[in-house]
């Protein structure tokens, strides 16, 4: 039984071993980014909901302006009732984050 020459496994070993590192750092980066870019949209969407709470009862289109932006879409749930905070009562908001077709 013959084996390959040592510098051939040798190359072979290193490029095996720098591959997976490679591979590993590229999982730790996206894993790492998804965890940030998800606790940036979710303190974002606590911002526009106190803003919501702290704006109080109004023309549901204006308020629907007013709370959209950075990427977040407001949608009006129901009629305005005043003094309703149960999240999906009527006239409560809710944002969703905007997402394209070509994603």
């Amino acid at each position: 039984m013959t084996t390959g020459s040592l510098r051939r496994r040798m190359t072979v070993a290193t490029l095996a071993i720098v591959a997976a590192s490679v591979l590993g750092l590229d999982v730790a980066i996206a894993v790492s980014l998804q965890h940030h870019l998800d606790a940036g949209l979710r303190q974002r969407l606590r911002d526009r909901a106190a803003l919501a709470t702290g704006l109080g009862p109004g023309r549901p289109e204006r308020r629907r302006e007013e709370l959209s932006g950075d990427g977040i879409e407001a949608r009006i749930v129901g009629a305005a009732v005043p003094g309703s905070a149960v999240p999906g009562s009527p006239g409560t908001c809710s944002a969703s984050p905007r997402t394209s077709a070509a994603a």
